[in-house]
């Protein structure tokens, strides 16, 4: 059955957004914002940052049955994004309002996007063997992934990933956007290498095809054959990236490291499309699936291989969820790293100790405590006053991420953010 999108009805709502988007760019704050995170990435902190990362939480407020009014999926994209910008002007945290949207390209084949997985798994068979999922207990429940790889032979089956963009339904997506509002912003599109971020730290993938605890016993009972399929898979992204620069598809746009980009060392973030090299980039590893795992086997078994990765970087940010108080000093052998994740469970003062000046002391307040049950402005800033004073002295980045749910009260994360501002810019 062929859908018809009404192009007009998409157009007039993507135009309705767009001009909201680039008036609230060309604000001046978002100059001020550029400069503030510029200093502080480039370890010359004026004040703690506060950056809220990314809208889990996002359908709850605004589910896409009746936030979202386009029909066709790019324009949908483009829609959402634009929400969430509006958002962030309403909220008045740290992030900056660029002015241009970016469109995600479409890989394969042989590879093929899973849009119901979410950005973090936007192409489904990349290593040659298709994720498995469970089925969904609850619409808004989760999914469990099933393991493909059993028996040790079956990593036969893999095949090394290759940058490869559908060109025909890339461009279709582009055209229908950017005829809507390309007029107003700067369209651009995401030509960057699909196996990047979470999946570009190897060990994110390697869980979903073998299996956490599986991987867990393989640390003990098979240690050269997971070294084989770590170096396997470490060469397969090296070369995927590879691949996409020496292509010409690497942007300004391909920059990233959990919060915002700017710094004195590399290029700004721009919707330029002049092709860069790596090392022109921000990239982001994390190794959150060994947060149990004894430093050294982390080392062993996951920083030396991002290490490999990293070192083909302009800049490196490092860790998402896991706590790294004892493994800063086998990060810090990686090149070019700049940020470390801070998370809740680690130990602020030895992070501290630890990180010092040397790079961006990147804290991430406990959500559950501070937000997702409920809202206490005076519990928050008691929290962030205690932990500014831990890390008094070190380059600061507040960053506001995992938040699962907000109970439906959108004003509590603008009342966070509120608090928030208010003890950075009198810091």
């Amino acid at each position: 059955m062929v859908v018809i999108m009404d192009f007009e009805k998409d157009k007039i709502r993507l135009r309705e957004l767009a001009y909201q988007v680039k008036d609230i760019a060309a604000k001046p704050i978002q100059c001020e914002r550029r400069e503030l995170w510029r200093s502080l990435n480039s370890l010359k902190m004026k004040r703690p940052m506060v950056n809220v990362n990314g809208f889990m939480w996002w359908q709850e407020v605004y589910p896409d049955a009746a936030a979202l009014q386009c029909e066709h999926p790019a324009a949908r994209d483009a829609e959402r994004d634009m929400l969430q910008a509006l958002f962030h002007d309403w909220i008045g945290d740290d992030t900056v309002i660029e002015p241009w949207i970016v469109l995600n390209s479409v890989y394969g084949p042989p590879y093929h996007n899973r849009p119901e997985m979410g950005d973090m798994f936007r192409v489904g068979n990349a290593w040659g063997i298709e994720y498995r999922l469970s089925d969904k207990p609850h619409p808004d429940g989760s999914w469990a992934f099933e393991p493909v790889i059993i028996d040790p032979d079956d990593v036969k089956k893999m095949v090394k990933p290759h940058h490869i963009i559908d060109e025909g339904k890339t461009t279709e997506n582009f055209n229908y956007v950017n005829d809507a509002i390309g007029d107003i912003l700067p369209v651009i599109t995401d030509r960057g290498p699909m196996i990047r971020t979470y999946g570009g730290s190897i060990i994110h993938d390697l869980i979903i095809l073998r299996g956490y605890n599986q991987v867990l016993y393989d640390l003990y009972d098979n240690p050269e054959w997971l070294h084989e399929l770590l170096e396997f898979m470490t060469t397969g992204v090296r070369d995927l990236h590879a691949e996409c620069e020496a292509g010409g598809d690497l942007r300004l746009i391909n920059t990233f490291n959990q919060s915002m980009t700017y710094c004195e060392e590399l290029p700004d973030p721009s919707p330029s499309e002049r092709s860069v090299t790596r090392k022109e980039l921000w990239h982001f590893y994390e190794g959150q699936e060994f947060t149990c795992v004894s430093p050294r086997m982390t080392d062993e078994f996951c920083i030396q291989y991002h290490k490999i990765l990293a070192g083909e970087y302009g800049l490196v940010a490092y860790g998402c969820c896991e706590d790294l108080t004892n493994k800063i000093s086998f990060l810090k052998t990686i090149p070019n790293l700049r940020c470390i994740a801070v998370t809740p469970w680690a130990d602020m003062n030895k992070c501290a100790e630890q990180i010092g000046k040397d790079y961006v002391y990147s804290w991430r307040p406990n959500p559950a405590a501070t937000l997702c049950r409920g809202f206490d402005a005076d519990f928050l800033r008691k929290t962030l006053d205690d932990g500014l004073k831990q890390t008094r002295g070190c380059n600061v980045e507040i960053n506001l991420k995992d938040v699962k749910t907000i109970k439906h009260n959108i004003n509590a994360v603008k009342e966070w953010v509120d608090v928030a501002m208010d003890i950075v810019t009198n810091y």
